[in-house]
């Protein structure tokens, strides 16, 4: 740097600012490769290793559990694919065209499209809808990657909340799990982060749903965290800045 406080000495500190700048970009590149090729080798390995045993050892009915595993494994990298491409584009700085978006009426939707067998979801939002500016596709995103990892780790029950409030929108979504430890919440939304105990990579996921939900949120001026749920396990809580306002029903 040279010692005279003058435009050069300005371009010198400009141009470390941008080498400084590349570098860390660079080195967010080679992690996120790294952690992309080690999460799509172990579906692949045990696609692999399946299909070798299946032609060493020529059975029809275990040819059928194979197939079965190998259908499971590909759904996984299938998913895996399209997480990562969606972080990609994200990253890119593509933007999908926005609008008013009813989060009560996705939640309503997000929660009946995936309720089953497991954990029951119960939604209590307003009746005339709280209104957000974003893309249709990153609300459903946002509902879709909470309640799947809500539904993951709940033991009874799920509890979906929308609470307009003035100039933001607050989505709460509660289980009854074994909560997040203080000391992982932080990490939570980096990707390919998990937990290491009971939410961990035994459960099936890749660490990136909460990646994609933190970029979706804040592409909007929003924020999204981790707390204590007052049924004992884990509360996301989501905050969009409000496009309009609601009335007040429980459905």
């Amino acid at each position: 740097m040279p010692e005279a406080h003058d435009e050069l000495r300005s371009l010198a500190e400009a141009m470390n600012e941008l080498l400084v700048r590349h570098d860390e970009a660079v080195q967010r590149l080679r992690r996120f490769t790294g952690d992309a090729a080690h999460e799509l080798r172990s579906p692949v390995a045990s696609i692999r290793a399946q299909a070798e045993v299946a032609v060493a050892h020529p059975d029809p009915e275990f040819a059928q559990e194979v197939l079965a595993a190998v259908t499971d494994e590909s759904e996984r990298m299938s998913t895996l694919v399209d997480d990562l491409l969606a972080l990609a584009r994200s990253d890119a700085g593509e933007s999908q065209p926005v609008a008013r978006v009813d989060v009560s009426e996705a939640a309503i939707a997000a929660a009946e499209r995936l309720s089953g067998n497991g954990p029951r979801i119960w939604v209590d939002a307003p009746r005339a809808g709280a209104m957000v500016l974003c893309a249709p596709g990153e609300v459903a995103l946002v509902l879709n990657n909470l309640l799947n990892n809500a539904l993951r780790y709940a033991r009874v029950q799920v509890n979906v909340t929308v609470l307009p409030a003035g100039t933001t929108v607050r989505l709460l979504v509660d289980d009854d799990g074994p909560g997040v430890p203080v000391e992982h919440r932080t990490r939570l939304f980096d990707r390919f982060y998990r937990v290491q105990d009971d939410r961990g990579r035994g459960t099936g996921g890749a660490g990136l749903g909460l990646a994609l939900v933190a970029e979706a949120v804040r592409r909007r001026g929003g924020t999204v965290r981790v707390t204590d749920s007052p049924q004992g396990g884990a509360r996301f809580e989501v905050r969009w800045p409000a496009s309009g306002l609601a009335m007040w029903g429980r459905i």
